[in-house]
């Protein structure tokens, strides 16, 4: 299972402030608690919704991050013309989050070409994301296909088969579920990870929603999760059930959280 934890985010009120002001001590701090969570990956995300400038906030990030916090990142904007000006500052195998099917790929395509490095994508084009599990797996394939030919290893590809709420449409959950299934029956080495809070949005009790559907994906063949990784009860959950299907050898990584305290 990998982890992305997703709080260096600046469309959260707190890290939009402190992306502003350049606060370091605030984000060092807040990286150095996922990482001590078991972080594989820390997302980066300056888009502060306009009012700062997010290509010279996100170089400061990159740079402040890898100077600091001994943990890759996963670079993530809406915008392909920053992420390929500010990847260059990255030292080491960069994570792109993310591209679909259309121009964001069509830019982003040659500079991915020309090295190695993980791409994160959304199982949707430009023209919004299908409600049925047929059409975005269309969208996968082909843009699975996209990345194969610009050089992207299957493991180094990472789908997102579209989380939206339940409270909205009572059938997505079960949209994601057979996209994830025909996803990973099609292409074994690829994988598929998931913003997992989206689902419980507007419904009570929220995280029993999300931790009960994180477990449903795994079995279905997710094997990654953009989450909020300081979360016991969501680290605890999606380990159980990672240990339950037989894909952690001997409970290992279950138990090495547990000694840990990373989970409740």
């Amino acid at each position: 299972m990998l982890y992305i934890g997703e709080s260096i985010n600046g469309t959260i009120p707190a890290v939009n402030q402190a992306i502003l002001k350049h606060d370091a001590d605030f984000i060092l701090k807040l990286a150095a608690t996922q990482v001590e969570c078991g972080a594989d990956y820390l997302d980066v995300n300056a888009g502060t919704g306009g009012i700062g400038n997010e290509r010279d906030d996100l170089k400061w990030l990159i740079e402040l991050l890898q100077d600091n916090v001994e943990c890759p990142l996963c670079l993530d904007s809406s915008e392909p013309e920053i992420l390929m000006e500010t990847y260059e500052n990255y030292r080491g195998k960069p994570m792109f989050n993310s591209v679909c099917d259309g121009k964001k790929l069509d830019i982003m395509a040659p500079a991915i070409s020309e090295q190695e490095c993980s791409v994160i994508a959304l199982a949707h084009g430009e023209d919004g994301i299908p409600d049925n599990a047929e059409l975005r797996f269309v969208f996968a394939d082909k843009i699975i296909k996209r990345l194969r030919n610009a050089n992207v290893k299957d493991c180094d590809i990472y789908i997102d088969p579209i989380i939206m709420s339940l409270s909205t449409n009572t059938g997505a959950g079960k949209v994601t579920l057979d996209t994830i299934k025909r996803i990973h029956e099609a292409y074994p080495e690829v994988n598929i990870i998931l913003p997992i809070s989206n689902i419980g949005f507007g419904i009570p009790k929220r995280k029993r929603i999300n931790d009960t559907f994180a477990a449903m994906c795994i079995q279905n063949g997710a094997n990654a999760f953009i989450a909020d990784v300081r979360d016991k009860s969501f680290i605890g959950t999606t380990l159980a059930a990672e240990a339950l299907l037989d894909k952690d050898r001997f409970c290992k990584r279950y138990i090495k959280a547990y000694k840990k305290g990373r989970i409740e």
